[in-house]
């Protein structure tokens, strides 16, 4: 794992996504330990490169410097102001829940002036690093007992209660509950 600057990260990886114009697929992952790995997708070859960012009085915050990686890749790829800022949400949102970040984007046209998709993964292991900044070393895992026992208009992200509606949500939340408890029920009275 290459140890280097947070700005030489930054200028390598904005470099690389040029350079690799056929990329089709771009992940910035954040590892367990606070490495970061970011791996380019093209058909027929990946490349990943490894790397522990550090800043002049040790290691830098790597939830700092993978958001701060998708602005200064949001003109290169290129991303839309929508999908730079909802980045941001997902990433946290993912490291709420105690997994791994890793945004990831997809293009979705050859044309270079059509935004990438947007999206962020997690992967298991803990997120958190000595390194940590107090902003995201206070964002713990949210402890939900019961998924389906959720308030949608808390949790779900704004465009998808827009696209069905918050009453449409709650009542697939019922029955997902009613198949659950009837399942559960069945597999009682099975035993």
């Amino acid at each position: 794992m290459e140890q280097i600057t947070r700005r030489r990260f930054l200028d390598e990886t904005v470099a690389v996504t040029r350079e690799r114009d056929a990329t089709t697929h771009l992940y910035l992952m954040l590892r367990e330990g606070g490495g970061i790995g970011v791996q380019w997708e093209q058909p027929g070859a990946d490349h990943l490169r490894e790397y522990r960012v550090v800043d002049a009085d040790g290691p830098a915050c790597p939830h700092c410097v993978i958001i701060e990686a998708v602005v200064e890749l949001a003109p290169v790829l290129p991303l839309d102001m929508l999908r730079t800022a909802r980045s941001r949400v997902q990433y946290e949102t993912v490291l709420r829940t105690g997994m791994l970040p890793a945004p990831a984007f997809a293009r979705q046209s050859a044309s270079r002036a059509v935004t990438w998709l947007g999206d962020c993964h997690g992967a298991t292991g803990n997120p958190h690093t000595d390194a940590d900044c107090t902003e995201h070393a206070a964002i713990g895992p949210s402890v939900v007992s019961d998924p389906l026992d959720v308030d949608p208009v808390a949790v779900l992200p704004r465009a998808l209660r827009e696209m069905t509606g918050p009453i449409d949500v709650r009542e697939r939340l019922r029955l997902a509950r009613d198949w659950r408890d009837t399942a559960a029920e069945v597999a009682r009275r099975s035993r």
